[in-house]
């Protein structure tokens, strides 16, 4: 019996699933962020600007970012005026480890191109035949399921080779080289593609079309070999133009690390000022504990739990569903809960693998403040080679003291790996801490 509740437990917290659209679980925590009415602001600007908008959207992987794009979408499509609103996931087109600014066109390209059919709307211009000339004998030597196949540049925007241009590396590279080689062309093609699609919805009642890129967060934060640019510069910085020169509004996501050192420019490149989705804060800024942000985490469990383990009541409440839960032998205790909570950091994916790998570990319930300190310890040793060597603990600790961040690569890479969390105050603006998990490591204390 135990173990299909611990089973159902487990799935519940599922850290790779966003929360799709309506889910009871999901736990509404903007103002505890510092961020309340962010995406209603970024509803507005695509709303009430003439001007084609491009916005940027930053914050930690995990953070629930997705979640909110996905409330923003149907915000945007459902409330008057209506925007057409292509979601791209860029994990599915895109090798985010090898990744450029014509991959991410060429996604932009594919997905409103099916987006559009799926409306029954039928796209067809000439521009394209010629850009693609050039590349179409590439697209016949891919093969699906195994067996080469004749395809046709309609048949790759289409989406039928999109598994396998991403998995080949070789047509990818060729292709890619040669669509940065004739970039005006390809870019005027992808801007007759959005006006055509523009005028055609138009007729279906959309006052204008709206792309979201999500995951382009997750681009890793390399070094490019024989240059002073990382990943995240070549990619938004020097190919910033051809981002922000899409004839529509368009929403990027992008790394915490860019939003940290490069803001400003980043406002001048893309004209309007970047935006962050804050931690949920386990502690304000002065350091004492946040009661609002850990009440919410645990709403976040609470809600969670209620769906592996319904109670009778008629209403949820978070402390009646935990009070429940340690009545019946589900949880041995609040202050196992609220340890959870303030291990995460208030990282919202940090909260639901530190769940996943207490479901994992334990061999029957009830889930035990020992099952909560092992994941933690867990969590803790990924962390040790950083606290390790003396520099970057340098670093963690004037974080730890200041409360604040330096322009530099190391400190860019500890935001990257989450060593370093990012929070917001009204009155003080982006604030940071080290990971909580960290402050408890020997290396640290020392």
């Amino acid at each position: 019996m135990n173990e299909e509740l611990i089973i159902k437990i487990s799935s519940e917290f599922d850290p790779g699933k966003p929360l799709p659209l309506n889910d009871r679980r999901y736990v509404e925590c903007s103002l505890e962020r510092g961020s309340d009415r962010l995406f209603e602001r970024m509803a507005n600007t695509v709303r009430r600007t003439k001007e084609n908008t491009c916005q940027l959207l930053s914050g930690h992987r995990g953070c629930g970012k997705t979640t909110e794009l996905y409330r923003l979408q149907r915000g945007l499509s459902f409330i008057e005026p209506r925007q057409f609103v292509v979601y791209c996931e860029a994990t599915r087109y895109i090798h985010l480890n090898a990744v450029e600014y014509t991959d991410v066109l060429l996604m932009m390209t594919q997905q409103l191109w099916q987006d559009t059919q799926g409306k029954g709307i039928e796209l067809n211009p000439d521009i394209f035949e010629s850009i693609f000339a050039g590349v179409e004998s590439l697209f016949k030597r891919l093969t699906l399921k195994g067996a080469e196949i004749e395809v046709g540049w309609e048949d790759f925007l289409k989406g039928k080779l999109s598994a396998e241009f991403k998995d080949n590396t070789d047509i990818r590279h060729q292709i890619r080289s040669y669509l940065r080689d004739h970039t005006p062309n390809f870019l005027e093609a992808t801007n007759e593609l959005i006006r055509l699609a523009k005028a055609q919805l138009k007729d279906s009642g959309y006052d204008g079309l709206t792309i979201i890129v999500d995951n382009l967060d997750r681009v890793p934060l390399d070094k490019i070999a024989g240059t002073n640019r990382d990943t995240h510069q070549a990619l938004f910085l020097d190919a910033g133009g051809y981002l922000s020169s899409l004839d529509c509004d368009v929403i990027y996501t992008i790394p915490p690390t860019l939003y940290s050192r490069h803001a400003s420019r980043l406002k001048d490149l893309y004209g309007s000022h970047p935006q962050m989705l804050p931690m949920i804060p386990i502690a304000k800024h002065s350091g004492d504990k946040d009661g609002s942000g850990i009440a919410k985490l645990v709403e976040t469990i609470a809600r969670r739990m209620h769906e592996a383990v319904p109670t009778r009541t008629k209403e949820f409440d978070a402390g009646q569903v935990i009070e429940h839960l340690c009545q019946t032998g589900v949880l041995d205790s609040q202050e196992t809960v609220n340890r959870l909570c303030m291990a995460s950091g208030g990282h919202l994916r940090r909260l639901m693998t530190l769940m996943s790998s207490i479901c994992t570990d334990i061999s029957d319930l009830p889930i035990t403040r020992e099952a909560v300190e092992y994941a933690i310890r867990q969590e803790r040793d990924l962390f040790i080679h950083i606290v390790s060597e003396p520099e970057q603990r340098d670093i963690l600790r004037k974080v730890a003291e200041t409360k604040m961040i330096t322009d530099d690569e190391n400190t860019s890479m500890l935001l990257d790996n989450f060593a370093v969390l990012g929070y917001y105050d009204k009155d003080i603006g982006p604030w940071y801490d080290i990971n909580p998990v960290i402050r408890e490591t020997q290396q640290f204390k020392a």
